[in-house]
């Protein structure tokens, strides 16, 4: 028997070049850890799920994320308190860089924000060219404790 130590977040940052557009949601939520699949003709059956490799020399083997089907339901399980209020000033720089950490892709924390930024005008400048699908998530998380 062989204890491992799963680390989300190295997984993440060590993710393939594929997968670099996704955030930690998505990629909690769209992919999941296993082998890579050996090169095979085999037709049989259903076709596998795309691989995709982390990066090389990062330590995972022969291990890879596997993307799930279009249309499976997954429901995030996020481990801990709640996330920052946004409606309390002095929680703010941090709540904007917890939404920051989960919703913009990124490989090194470090690139959540430029060095001259704080986390506030780093996550409105990242919210004023959000997609829906981002702004919404915000929102729900918002409004979740109400």
């Amino acid at each position: 028997m062989v204890l491992t130590l799963k680390d989300d977040l190295k997984d993440y940052s060590d993710r393939g070049n594929q997968l670099a557009n996704f955030n930690v949601l998505e990629f909690s939520l769209n992919t999941y850890d296993g082998d890579e699949l050996p090169n095979s003709d085999n037709t049989r059956g259903r076709p596998p799920n795309d691989r995709v490799s982390y990066l090389d020399n990062t330590g995972h083997g022969k291990r890879c994320r596997i993307i799930r089907t279009d249309g499976h339901e997954s429901m995030p399980n996020v481990i801990g308190t709640w996330f920052p209020r946004n409606d309390v000033p002095k929680f703010y720089d941090f709540y904007s860089a917890c939404m920051l950490a989960l919703l913009r892709p990124w490989r090194e924390i470090a690139d959540l924000k430029h060095s001259n930024q704080t986390f506030e005008q780093a996550f409105n400048e990242f919210t004023s060219t959000a997609n829906q699908s981002i702004m919404d998530i915000i929102a729900n998380i918002h409004t979740s404790r109400v």
